[in-house]
């Protein structure tokens, strides 16, 4: 018997009800056994001994909070989507149960999607684990409207320096949310690098540039904050180093839906 916990955030409106809805209708059908799990409180222990699939009600949002949870347990998430665009999310709140039904009769695909970890270390050469994302790190001014200087190296070797409001660097699945509102190039999701947007720059000469995710990217910057999918990391205090996360996140998909498919319907990637 499959064993499923359904994530929802209750500060989302009509998250909680559609995810206790989806529970009720599907328990009844004695396929799976589920948890319920209110992202505002604290995860319930050992997940991954007991938990085949978990569920993100909500929207993008809620989808990400529930990859820094899953990612590392190898847990497989499938994300229904409440909310407006939903462009991670694989069903609709009116075809989810009909689709995970399907997941049950083994009718799904599994896609790989690479997350970053970031590190601050410090003057002293102390670590500190500051997190992993599945969109973007973000540096940015940190307190003041100001722009910002960020230097940038590729493992060893100095890139450049950035002037401007800040620079974003993401996975392949963040180059549709930030970065490409700061004019990023959209990238498929099975390729592994980094994608460095910068920020408004002030120049003309520098334009997103896509790196190798074997290599880390190292960042300076003394007056910046540090962003992990678009929450508050800390203050950029020593050196920021930027890698591949060990584990990525495994996606639940529908076998004949591809990614092109997904821009195409979801963003109106190629319409006149």
């Amino acid at each position: 018997m499959w064993q499923v916990v359904i994530f929802y955030h209750s500060d989302k409106a009509g998250a909680e009800f559609q995810a206790r809805q989806l529970k009720k209708r599907l328990a009844a059908e004695r396929r799976a056994k589920f948890i319920l799990s209110d992202l505002r409180e604290r995860t319930p222990k050992n997940l991954s001994a007991r938990i085949n699939l978990a569920i993100s009600v909500g929207g993008d949002g809620t989808l990400l909070k529930v990859s820094h949870l899953m990612a590392p347990l190898r847990i497989p998430v499938l994300g229904i989507n409440i909310g407006h665009l939903g462009f991670l999310a694989e069903a609709e709140k009116q075809t989810a149960a009909r689709i995970i039904r399907q997941i049950f009769q083994g009718q799904y695909s599994l896609e790989e999607r690479m997350l970053l970890k970031a590190v601050l270390v410090s003057k002293n050469k102390l670590k500190k684990n500051l997190g992993i994302a599945l969109n973007d790190c973000v540096i940015r001014s940190y307190g003041t409207g100001h722009p910002i200087r960020i230097s940038a190296w590729v493992e060893n070797n100095f890139l450049t320096s950035y002037h401007g409001d800040g620079l974003i660097i993401a996975t392949p699945t963040g180059s549709t949310a930030y970065s490409l509102a700061a004019a990023g190039p959209i990238v498929h999701p099975h390729l592994e690098l980094f994608l460095l947007t910068p920020i408004c720059p002030h120049t003309l000469a520098q334009r997103p540039l896509l790196i190798s995710a074997t290599h880390s990217i190292k960042i300076k910057s003394p007056d910046a904050g540090i962003f992990l999918d678009g929450n508050y990391a800390g203050k950029l205090a020593g050196e920021l180093v930027i890698s591949k996360y060990e584990h990525p996140l495994m996606l639940v998909r529908h076998p004949h839906l591809s990614y092109l498919d997904i821009l195409r319907t979801k963003l109106g990637w190629g319409e006149r």
